[in-house]
């Protein structure tokens, strides 16, 4: 919502993310009154209260580094790179289906070519690298440079909730009226499934080398080279950057992307080389 000029669009964008924050923190403090300051402190029960604290800490850190992080705007150098001839047309003997998958486009809105996966988005006025889709709950777009802080906020919120909601749960078998325990049971757990559902969805996207916007499109997808590759693209090399929101550089510069093509013939075809692809 940052890249919005209007002042007052930016005010409207910002409501479901604020009530996003203000949902997560009735949430905790439901689970504080019902569950934390009531129960009886043991080696187990301090033990399970770290570990839902750390995964609380990690949804809160991926989802600063998804509001703050710049989803990947269509850089200068492409005009650059179509003037100085790394663009070519249709690949020799390539399926003429699978390229228009591939092939630089022209963005009417922005008045200027743009990428291979890169589109338009309407609420935040430019066209954005790898685009996914823009998510109000978080206020930005879902793109090439914070897919994966997007990934990881929605699995540690789904680890978060389910934990919270089971351990309400099992509380409130004990004490049946407490309306706190019955506020972070019912919240935590529809919270867990729901986007438990929806991080199925965005992991199986990533294995895939696809996007929400991508796979309403049927057909062969050029930009699935391997799972592992797929994840590395945008997740990295290291564990690390896997695991913890921390800033590092997905493998790709939402310009150029290996390619797997299939020839006319039905026989494979991997393209490495950094060149675009131009409708003639």
């Amino acid at each position: 919502m940052c890249y919005v000029a209007s002042i007052w669009k930016r005010g409207c964008l910002a409501l479901p993310v604020l009530a996003n924050w203000a949902c997560m923190g009735a949430v905790y403090y439901c689970f504080l009154e019902g569950f934390i300051l009531s129960v009886e402190k043991t080696v187990l029960v301090w033990t399970v209260l770290a570990v839902v604290h750390a995964l609380a800490l990690l949804t809160l850190g991926s989802l600063l580094m998804v509001l703050c992080t710049d989803p990947g705007g269509v850089p200068e150098s492409l005009e650059t790179s179509i003037e100085t001839g790394l663009t070519q047309g249709l690949l020799s003997n390539m399926n003429p289906v699978d390229f228009a998958y591939g092939q630089v486009t022209f963005c009417a809105k922005c008045n200027r070519p743009r990428p291979p996966r890169a589109h338009h988005c309407t609420v935040c006025e430019r066209c954005v690298l790898r685009y996914d889709h823009h998510c109000p709950w978080v206020g930005n777009c879902i793109g090439l440079f914070n897919v994966r802080y997007f990934l990881q906020y929605l699995l540690y919120l789904t680890l978060t909730a389910l934990s919270v909601g089971m351990l309400s749960l099992f509380a409130l078998l004990k004490k049946q009226h407490d309306v706190y325990l019955m506020g972070s049971t019912v919240v935590g757990l529809a919270v867990g499934v729901a986007v438990g559902g929806f991080s199925l969805m965005q992991v199986a996207l990533l294995a895939n080398n696809s996007t929400t916007l991508e796979v309403r499109a049927s057909g062969f997808n050029i930009f699935d080279m391997s799972c592992k590759e797929n994840c590395r693209q945008v997740c990295g090399t290291h564990l690390l950057c896997w695991l913890l929101p921390v800033p590092a550089r997905p493998l790709v510069d939402g310009v150029f992307y290996p390619l797997q093509v299939r020839l006319e013939d039905g026989e494979r075809l991997e393209v490495r080389e950094r060149l675009l692809l131009q409708a003639q």
